[in-house]
């Protein structure tokens, strides 16, 4: 009778201690099984992103392809109704699609061209200015944002005027190397920026040229005080009706040019060599934006990507792409936000 008093609650021991090994092996294999499934479909994400991405660089290689074709054209001069600056279908691939814009960059005014000396271009960027209704300090402060001095302009700012903000910075103390760093000047609002973002570029030739065929009625306004908003229009009216200038003595002869005088013609072209490519592309669920400057050499027709932006930013004109995006998951691209310059 004491054996079997002493035995079952041993027996009953055992068994609740099986029952623990088996709970305990069972939160451990569904926690394994979890976690592998999570691992999958987080290395599933980021193959797609991968392939979302190498779409990407297809378009910007398409681009490239579309500039060359232009550039082996008997027309040597670049307008707005070729080939490269009309809406591009999207191209479909398995799985996805890739959409593609290009811009004449040289339709827009280089910031880096104020390093440069003489009068011309901070003539024609306090023009542009005054068409925009911006404050002329504007000229300034972006001056001795990348001159390399420390003394001021009379309307300027230099490291002293920054070491104050919180957080504290300084000066570049060399050419820009992107539009937004126009947000860092001092007094410079958000809505000052939107304002003049559209009309400006930063290129690393500050000798690059203003193509007249390409340039919107603001950069043409800023080649001559004589020239209206008015005159302006029916010269772009003219000059996108006729396929562009064939060159710059052509331009000066137009009705709504010759009577205007002050126009300099040193900087201005008809050709361009910097061409800005922004693309979208999807794979699966996974969205990627890439923005490339690439330049075109206008003897050897050669490109090279100067510089690649991963931030979300395309200007197109169709529609968003129809992508299912499933909750949880962000369609960004590896990287998303830097810069890479070649």
């Amino acid at each position: 009778m004491r054996m079997n008093s002493i035995s079952r609650p041993q027996t009953g021991v055992a068994l609740i201690t099986v029952m623990l090994v088996v709970s305990i092996s069972s939160v451990l294999a569904v926690t394994m099984v979890t976690r592998q499934n999570l691992a999958i479909h987080q290395t599933l994400n980021a193959m797609d992103q991968n392939q979302a991405y190498q779409y990407a660089l297809g378009g910007e290689e398409i681009a490239r392809q579309i500039l060359h074709a232009d550039f082996a054209s008997e027309d040597k001069i670049d307008f707005l109704a070729e080939d490269w600056a009309q809406e591009i279908e999207p191209f479909e691939y398995a799985e996805g699609e890739v959409e593609i814009r290009i811009t004449d960059l040289q339709g827009l005014f280089n910031l880096n061209s104020l390093s440069v000396r003489g009068q011309v271009n901070k003539k024609r960027f306090l023009a542009l200015l005054s068409v925009l209704a911006l404050d002329q300090m504007m000229l300034d402060r972006i001056t001795d944002w990348f001159d390399e001095d420390q003394a001021p302009r009379q309307l300027g700012a230099e490291d002293y005027a920054y070491l104050v903000l919180d957080p504290p910075y300084r000066t570049a103390s060399n050419p820009m190397v992107d539009v937004s760093e126009l947000r860092l000047l001092l007094d410079i609002t958000e809505e000052d920026y939107q304002r003049l973002v559209p009309y400006v570029c930063v290129l690393p030739d500050p000798n690059s040229m203003i193509n007249v065929n390409t340039a919107s009625g603001p950069i043409l306004q800023s080649l001559a005080t004589g020239l209206t908003a008015d005159k302006v229009a029916e010269l772009i009216d003219f000059r996108d009706y006729d396929e562009g200038f064939d060159d710059i003595d052509e331009f000066l002869r137009q009705a709504n040019v010759t009577g205007v005088g002050g126009i300099d013609t040193k900087g201005l072209a008809t050709e361009s060599q910097f061409f800005q490519v922004q693309i979208r592309a999807r794979y699966n669920q996974r969205l990627s934006f890439l923005t490339s400057v690439i330049q075109r050499d206008s003897v050897t027709g050669n490109m090279q990507v100067i510089s690649r932006d991963l931030s979300r930013t395309f200007v197109g004109r169709r529609s968003e792409m129809s992508v299912t995006r499933q909750p949880g998951h962000e369609n960004s691209n590896p990287g998303e936000g830097k810069i890479e310059r070649g």
